[in-house]
């Protein structure tokens, strides 16, 4: 992946794909324009990390624009009702955006977040055929935990044991973590040292 405006290589953060409509949710990481604003005595974060859609086949990056500042670890899409959420990722906190009614690729309205003890590395929100997403997601952290957390309003609260069957399984930083999207109550982890689990029994404290 290259920026075709200044021809920069980033690192991509995370990837969510969308092959019904042919596109790609990217979150990237550009050293090369944190370096330049250093020189110019500006925060790197501000201009380090960037989110947007690729759109493969036009081959076309769109920059998707938020509220949030600093470091992106991932970025996740969330449809909820009749709008898109977007989930963003970064150091330990989570925080979603609703999309802006009139801009697709807008998301500036704070609607949840929460802050875990580690720093998310990965995150899904899981989903069933019958009732599309839902408000229960997974995350993995830096020191191998992941965990399972279910929406209360604006925040999201922890379901505990509800990933007691992943506990203590990895050793490593998790760099995966997704639902079945057939079966909500399915969940593969993976960390970086390339050991996976998956968990098959139901998901504790489910609705």
């Amino acid at each position: 992946t290259r920026c075709l405006m200044t021809g920069a290589i980033p690192t991509v953060q995370s990837i969510q794909l969308d092959p019904s409509s042919g596109s790609a949710l990217l979150s990237l990481y550009f050293p090369t324009q944190v370096q330049a604003e250093n020189k110019r005595d500006k925060p790197a974060t501000q201009s380090g990390y960037q989110i947007g859609k690729w759109i493969w086949s036009q081959n076309r990056f769109k920059t998707v624009s938020t509220a949030s500042s600093g470091e992106v670890s991932s970025a996740v899409l969330h449809h909820q009702h009749d709008r898109d959420e977007l989930l963003v990722i970064g150091g330990k906190g989570a925080r979603l955006f609703a999309q802006d009614g009139e801009q697709s690729n807008r998301f500036v309205h704070l609607v949840g977040s929460f802050r875990p003890s580690a720093s998310i590395t990965s995150i899904d929100f899981s989903r069933s055929i019958e009732g599309g997403p839902s408000d229960r997601l997974g995350s993995g952290d830096r020191d191998g935990n992941v965990r399972v957390f279910q929406r209360n309003e604006q925040q999201w609260v922890e379901v505990s044991g509800a990933a007691a069957h992943l506990t203590g399984q990895h050793d490593a930083s998790i760099v995966s973590v997704r639902f079945d999207p057939t079966d909500p109550n399915r969940l593969v982890t993976a960390d970086e040292d390339g050991k996976w689990v998956a968990q098959l029994e139901p998901i504790s404290g489910s609705s």
